[in-house]
């Protein structure tokens, strides 16, 4: 009895001080089946040499603590994207903007923004509340003047400090928009730090939704060559999750044949696109 009561109050006070810490101490594996969706117009989880990724770009007040990748606990993939607190001048407001590139709502009924965020719940919420994450839209793609979310938009009372949590936000008014952007924002002073990963966009209602949902890629899992059904003339790209192209072509037949013998064994991810339509679908390579 008295080892487990001593056991309780060791496992209560190191939760504590993780609840207090400013920073995610913790590790985790490369998680590579979590949240890739069959179908998507946008999917971004950082996993390509580039940072910021092609075509997105950043507003940069302190070049020593801002957004830049991490691999210490992604959520999906081998990693992510953080902020860190500047303990060296608590005083000191930090204001880091990471934006999207260009995004095309034309044609849709209806949009919802997807992603995973994790911040500290001590220092961001209660019982200080010295820093916030941020969505704000743009749909002229320059000025920034809607805040659509933060974190006090999910229910706060259901998650914990570096807990990776899941925000969705309705992107239906923004409907018709053929440039939207959309930045992530860091804003606080003697925060902690604030992380994003698997961020995506899904969509009905597009002008050619029916064709592109009716495709179909078999076998999958594959092992030689893939065997692909969709609309002719639609474009096929096959990237790894390092975000390198390893194929590109153009739907010229109604069973349209890739080879996958060339490729080692792993998750890839195939892109088709349709006019404003895309759809995403995760391959595995045995």
């Amino acid at each position: 009895m008295k080892n487990f009561l001593i056991t309780t109050i060791l496992v209560c006070f190191f939760t504590f001080l993780s609840a207090q810490s400013k920073m995610n101490t913790s590790t985790s594996e490369p998680n590579y089946n979590m949240y890739l969706k069959d179908a998507m117009i946008f999917w971004e989880s950082f996993e390509g040499v580039e940072f910021p990724p092609t075509d997105w770009s950043q507003i940069i007040n302190d070049s020593s603590y801002t957004w830049e990748k991490a691999s210490s606990f992604p959520l999906d993939g081998q990693y992510f994207v953080h902020v860190l607190y500047d303990e060296s001048d608590t005083s000191k407001w930090q204001n880091e903007w990471l934006i999207t590139k260009s995004i095309n709502l034309f044609g849709y009924q209806t949009a919802v923004l997807n992603f995973y965020f994790q911040m500290s719940k001590y220092w961001g919420i209660k019982p200080y509340n010295n820093y916030d994450l941020y969505v704000v839209a743009a749909t002229d793609g320059i000025n920034f003047t809607d805040t659509i979310w933060t974190e006090m938009t999910t229910d706060t009372s259901t998650w914990d400090s570096w807990e990776w949590v899941n925000a969705q936000v309705d992107l239906s008014d923004y409907i018709g928009s053929n440039n939207l952007k959309l930045a992530f924002v860091y804003y606080g002073r003697d925060g902690a730090e604030g992380s994003i990963d698997a961020i995506s966009i899904s969509t009905t209602g597009g002008l050619s939704d029916n064709d592109l949902q009716a495709s179909r890629a078999y076998p999958n899992p594959v092992n030689e060559f893939l065997y692909l059904k969709a609309p002719i003339n639609s474009q096929v790209s096959v990237y790894d999750l390092l975000g390198n192209e390893i194929y590109n072509g153009i739907i010229n037949n109604n069973i349209y044949t890739i080879d996958f013998k060339p490729y080692p064994s792993g998750i890839y991810i195939m892109q088709l696109k349709d006019k404003n339509i895309n759809k995403t679908i995760k391959i595995v390579k045995n």
